[in-house]
Parts: structure tokens; C-alpha cells; sequence
């Protein structure tokens, strides 16, 4: 095999691999906005987050392009199999290890974007129960419209007027 397809390998699984780990990290500190209400804190996790897809996405297609320039799928057999068959060894291990690190990370993230997305939608539901309590408890007034205009008819004015 020759220098340059090994080399183009190393770096979309080191790209990769990166990129997920980073991803990780930002997803506790979601977690962590979410759990402690830091709203600084997830505002700035939103744009990391926002960076890192872009990047992980740029990452993803830099590895199904090697593979498709290889002529094989996407997946630990296939990938475990051209290793067998073009590579010594020494340079297969930690490629397949990268593989397989990569694999775990993108597991962990898929899991804890479905905790964090749980999460928020409990918060939500929350939000709207404290809502819907409070205009219960306010109730309606006749100082102001939902839209913030006055809402009394001309008698209520003209005895608003005389006081």
C-alpha cells in the first residue's frame, strides 16, 4: 500500500476521533447547563456544538470517502478485513484501535444526546406547567390585552378618567 493512502487513513481516523472526543466533552457541559440552569454556559455549549457537527460531519465524509476510494463499506468488518489484507501488523493495530475508539465515541455521544435531549424536554414540560400555574393564578385583568394594548371598554375608561 502505498504512503499516501495509509497516511490519508491515520488522519481521518485521528480527524475523526478528535472531533468526537471533543464532541463528548461539550455534550457534559450541555448537561451541565441543563442540570445547573447556566444559561451563559449553554448558550456557549450551542455554538461549540454548532462548530463540532460541522466538523464532525466534514470528519464523517473524509472517512467514507477513504472507504470508497478503498472499495469498501463503512463498517469494522470491512475495514478489518482490507486492514488483514493490506497492512503488516504493526501498522494495523492501532488503526484498528482507532476504529474502535472511534466506534465507542460516537456511541457515548449518540447516548448522551438522547439523555440531554431527554432532559430538555422535561424541562420544557416543567416550563410549561409553571406557566399555565401562574396565568391560573393570575387570571385575566382588564388593564391590558395579550397584545399590551389597553383592553377596557369606553365605561371602564371614563371611570378610570374621573379618579
Amino acid at each position: 500500500m502505498d504512503t499516501e493512502t495509509f497516511e490519508a487513513l491515520q488522519s481521518a481516523l485521528a480527524g475523526a476521533l478528535d472531533v468526537s472526543q471533543a464532541f463528548e466533552l461539550t455534550l457534559a457541559d450541555e448537561h451541565r447547563a441543563l442540570k445547573t440552569g447556566d444559561l451563559s454556559l449553554l448558550s456557549d455549549v450551542l455554538e461549540r456544538k454548532s462548530s463540532l457537527t460541522e466538523a464532525l460531519l466534514t470528519a464523517s465524509e473524509g472517512l467514507l470517502a477513504w472507504c470508497s476510494d478503498q472499495g469498501i463499506e463503512p463498517d469494522y468488518p470491512a475495514f478489518l478485513q482490507w486492514c488483514e489484507h493490506h497492512l503488516n501488523e504493526t501498522d494495523r493495530s492501532p488503526l484498528l484501535a482507532h476504529w474502535q475508539q472511534l466506534k465507542v465515541s460516537l456511541d457515548d455521544n449518540s447516548r448522551s444526546t438522547a439523555v440531554n435531549r431527554q432532559m430538555l424536554a422535561s424541562l420544557s414540560t416543567q416550563n410549561q406547567a409553571r406557566l399555565t400555574l401562574l396565568k391560573n393564578l393570575v387570571g385575566t385583568t382588564d388593564t391590558y390585552s395579550a397584545s399590551g394594548t389597553q383592553s377596557l371598554n369606553d365605561s371602564q375608561r371614563r371611570w378610570v378618567d374621573q379618579v
